[in-house]
């Protein structure tokens, strides 16, 4: 009995080890399976791309015809694809579970993907027979979803075509969450990284336009009503007003006789020359019926010169005669109290890197220039830093900075370094007597040599009109045109 047992126990024993070998044995039969199905998978999938985008002849022109007809264009070139990406999937182990339901959501996709198609591509009114007969027809020749997009376009279509389009596209997104498994947070944030990215670039071309722009535009700063002309006895008044002025603050020195005179018969002149131009402002007025014949009058009135002749003589006598006005009859030069102290420009710099670096731009301020009315901070930014960037913060730097406007010069012409001008809290104005009273003008060899002003550092500005073959003064009203005109008038009397 007991040698019984003991062969019962050992045919027991057996069984056991054959069958952890056969389990052992299955994982490498499941693998080499998987494997095949991967290869076939592969092989089958681009068989049907090469069949869809490839007209071929023969039996492959058929095919090429039949399953463009069956899927439409779109649909026949992602199917492929799609089973492209699963094969490799499949073949690195990722896909072993869900198989069946994988290759079901991409048949779903394909058939709604063909159907959206059909959707913006036809109509409401066509009949089913007709929809599908013509999806399957024209697929070859044009883009439309083929025979199985036709179906299910035409179902949808029952909703309308606006309803079919919203409900297709919800269909299309559910089946690629399920088939990629992603949740919609991840799903937004793919799809957001291209649009962000096109949407950023497009940003970028506009400030780049935006900036050729500004460096051809021309700050001119505008009154309130840049069209109104100035009123002519206003004028008349100012200026006669200016000369009193000056005349009383310098009624404490003596005038030259040759000065007096001048000014006299300018005044003289000034005088008949304003009754002449009222004489034919009411004639104009008056009759203005007669345009022509008053034309004609004019030209013979501006023909009619007094008779005088000028011996070279008296022209040498005069030039010999002529004697520069004196400095003292200009207004000194006011102190530079207004303008900006040190602290304060440096208490500015400071904020204004702060202010950049709090929008995250790095950057280094190189230089500061102050001029009478304008201070520019040079930066130097940072490496990798766009100068689209700076540029972009004109509006948040003046806020920060409490000024008016802030302009921004990217890049300055001849340096690598970038310029943002600030309005000074008190402008100081430029006196025409700082401007002469300087060695730098005595110096100029030109006899028509003309002071303009001071730079935005602060220099002096200084031209040579013999140089200038024509000259432009233009701007709009108060910018100061007549100003500049006198400032050239007033430097060839003092160095002529």
């Amino acid at each position: 009995m007991a040698n019984k047992k003991s062969t019962n126990t050992k045919s027991a024993k057996k069984p056991s080890t054959q069958g952890k070998s056969a389990k052992a044995q299955q994982p490498e039969e499941k693998r080499d399976s998987l494997w095949i199905i991967s290869i076939a998978i592969f092989a089958l999938s681009l068989l049907f791309f090469f069949i869809a985008v490839m007209p071929g002849e023969g039996v492959w022109k058929f095919l090429h015809n039949t399953y463009l007809g069956l899927f439409g264009w779109v649909a026949s070139v992602i199917f492929p694809i799609l089973t492209l990406v699963y094969s490799f999937l499949f073949t690195i182990n990722k896909r072993k579970k869900g198989a069946v339901f994988d290759a079901v959501l991409i048949l779903l996709l394909i058939l709604f993907a063909s159907g959206f198609i059909h959707i913006v591509r036809s109509s409401t009114d066509e009949k089913f027979i007709d929809a599908i007969v013509n999806a399957f027809k024209e697929a070859p020749s044009t883009v439309n979803g083929g025979f199985f997009g036709g179906i299910v376009g035409w179902l949808l279509l029952t909703f309308g075509k606006a309803p079919a389009i919203v409900v297709s596209l919800i269909l299309i997104i559910t089946v690629i969450l399920l088939l990629f498994k992603m949740t919609v947070n991840q799903f937004f944030k793919t799809t957001a990284k291209p649009v962000k990215k096109a949407v950023e670039k497009a940003n970028r071309d506009i400030e780049e336009r935006r900036e050729r722009k500004r460096m051809q535009n021309i700050d001119i700063p505008l009154d309130d009503d840049p069209f109104k002309e100035p009123d002519s006895k206003a004028k008349h008044k100012k200026k006669k007003a200016e000369t009193k002025a000056v005349a009383d603050e310098n009624s404490g020195e003596a005038l030259p006789d040759a000065y007096k005179q001048m000014l006299e018969k300018t005044k003289q002149k000034q005088e008949g020359e304003k009754e002449e131009e009222a004489k034919k402002l009411e004639a104009i007025i008056s009759k203005p019926q007669k345009e022509e014949k008053k034309k004609e009058e004019v030209k013979k009135e501006e023909t009619k010169l007094p008779d005088f002749k000028v011996t070279d003589e008296e022209m040498n006598s005069a030039v010999e005669d002529y004697k520069r006005p004196p400095i003292s009859i200009l207004k000194p030069a006011k102190s530079n109290s207004s303008r900006n102290s040190q602290g304060e420009l440096i208490s500015k710099a400071e904020l204004l890197i702060e202010t950049l670096a709090s929008f995250g731009v790095e950057a280094e301020i190189i230089n500061i220039s102050q001029g009478p009315t304008v201070t520019r901070y040079e930066l130097k930014p940072a490496p990798g830093v766009r100068i689209n960037k700076i540029t972009n913060l004109a509006d948040d730097i003046a806020l920060n900075l409490a000024a008016t406007h802030v302009r921004i010069e990217a890049p300055i012409p001849g340096k690598s370094a970038v310029g943002i001008e600030i309005p000074n809290t008190t402008k100081s104005g430029v006196s025409m007597r700082e401007l002469i009273e300087t060695s730098e003008f005595e110096n100029q060899k030109s006899l028509l040599t003309a002071g303009l002003g001071k730079d935005i550092s602060g220099n002096n500005i200084y031209c040579d009109i013999s140089k200038m073959p024509h000259l432009l003064i233009a701007g709009t009203t108060g910018s100061g045109k007549s100003v500049c005109m006198n400032s050239i008038i007033v430097s060839i009397l003092y160095k002529a």
